[in-house]
């Protein structure tokens, strides 16, 4: 079961994060090959994302953090800040988890995946222009539009008649694509 894979990531790397933090304070871990500190990246960002599928988002917060400064603004990094501006949306925090979206996407992060999670996190804090856009980009990106119906479907009754009056429309049913 997949809930059993997370227990399991979670029991390999729980013990990380305690000794990396202090490494990466010494001479040594400040000198780390940049694979190496991907590689270190990467392993947080999945143990920070076992600790959200077993419900412990405050450990999983600490987690992405030394994440992103094991990461150094690299690949890594982009997607552990995809995997924590998701956990946050999932916990409800939708405006915390805008700007890790936004900084996922700065740093090369797939838009199919991180523009629907920032449309989403827009709509909740009633943001919805920019709402509206993230969808027009995830859309742009190849995201079947299907995927991102109930979005579209509340931006649109949020701006009303003022979302006929912009130049690009949101499409009109799941099926079809943007015009």
């Amino acid at each position: 079961s997949l809930e059993r894979d997370w227990k399991r990531v979670a029991k390999l790397l729980g013990t990380w994060p305690a000794p990396l933090a202090i490494f990466l304070r010494t001479p040594e871990g400040q000198m780390i090959a940049p694979e190496t500190s991907a590689l270190i990246a990467k392993g947080l960002g999945l143990l920070g994302t076992a600790c959200v599928h077993l419900g412990e988002v405050d450990r999983a917060e600490e987690i992405y953090r030394l994440g992103v400064q094991y990461g150094q603004d690299g690949p890594a990094s982009a997607e552990i800040f995809t995997r924590f501006g998701e956990a946050l949306l999932t916990d409800g925090r939708p405006g915390e988890s805008i700007g890790l979206l936004r900084r996922a996407l700065a740093l090369g992060a797939d838009p199919r995946r991180v523009q629907p999670l920032l449309a989403k996190s827009f709509r909740l804090r009633r943001r919805f222009v920019a709402a509206r856009g993230c969808l027009l980009a995830a859309l742009e990106a190849g995201v079947p539009a299907a995927d991102v119906w109930d979005d579209i479907q509340a931006v649109r009754d949020a701006l009303g008649a003022a979302a006929g009056q912009l130049p690009i429309k949101l499409p009109a049913s799941p099926s079809l694509r943007a015009s």
